[in-house]
């Protein structure tokens, strides 16, 4: 039986996140049965030769990869939709260049989505800081849309498998004028849009923290970057209105807390 996975890489250099990282932990996967498809979003023509042949390297230890440039809107999240455009499969998974999944993710999650015909599973991810395992973790949902909303981070992007037609018949897309706390927001509006979900707390990847080292995304706080967290929590608190949630006491308080954090370092990026 065909479970017909599509795994959605972005990317923009770092071709050697795909060597060392990502790529090979999908060869070990105990499920092979998935597509991969990697997004290209504007490498420098080197750094895309680059890409090209580490993904030709493993199509010749059995991966299924398709490398495709990336034809939508500019960065990681218009990447991840471009990707979700070029590809058909009935299941769907999101996966960072710079993260690892564990070999049994793919296995335990088609089990758990279709062991209730569910719109997504959700599994863990553990932090992995500077070379160490460390005791954090992404991946403790809750639902929000059960009469409070919850200021958090349920799920980092590779936690969650979902059906593609749940994402088409909810018109669920990353936000393209997000650049910074996109897969907050991704993560959240998903939760907010359905209660039909799994969890388990199994541990199935490996998230990198981001550090001044790392070329990440989130390594460094810009104001490019704040204004786009401001639009992330104007995006939700939106949803959460339509829906006529309210916020728990504790929501509030971090909500603030988060808003102030962003002003005062707006102020401290302008002077």
């Amino acid at each position: 039986m065909m479970n017909n996975i599509d795994i959605i890489i972005p990317i923009k250099g770092r071709s050697e996140m795909l060597q060392e990282r990502s790529l090979p932990s999908l060869l070990h996967q105990t499920m092979q049965d998935f597509k991969v498809t990697i997004v290209d979003d504007g490498s420098a023509e080197g750094d895309f030769r680059q890409i090209q042949s580490i993904a030709e390297e493993h199509r010749n230890k059995g991966l299924h990869i398709d490398v495709v440039k990336n034809e939508g809107a500019a960065g990681a999240a218009g990447a991840r939709n471009f990707g979700l455009d070029c590809s058909s499969g009935e299941y769907v998974l999101w996966f960072d260049s710079d993260d690892m999944l564990l070999e049994n993710k793919l296995e335990l999650s088609i089990k758990l989505i279709q062991s209730g015909d569910y719109d997504l599973a959700i599994t863990r991810a553990q932090h992995s800081l500077n070379g160490d395992l460390i005791n954090e973790f992404w991946g403790e949902p809750i639902a929000p849309n059960r009469g409070t909303y919850e200021f958090h981070f349920p799920f980092q992007t590779m936690c969650a498998l979902y059906r593609r037609n749940f994402l088409t018949l909810s018109k669920t897309r990353w936000h393209e004028n997000i650049s910074m706390m996109d897969d907050w927001l991704f993560s959240n509006e998903v939760l907010l849009k359905t209660d039909n979900w799994v969890f388990s707390p199994s541990v199935t990847a490996h998230y990198f923290v981001p550090t001044s080292k790392s070329r990440s995304i989130g390594s460094q706080l810009s104001k490019a970057k704040i204004s786009s967290q401001h639009k992330a929590l104007m995006s939700i608190s939106s949803l959460v209105n339509s829906q006529e949630l309210r916020y728990s006491i504790a929501s509030r308080l971090k909500l603030l807390r988060q808003k102030t954090f962003l002003q005062t370092r707006y102020w401290t990026l302008k002077k």
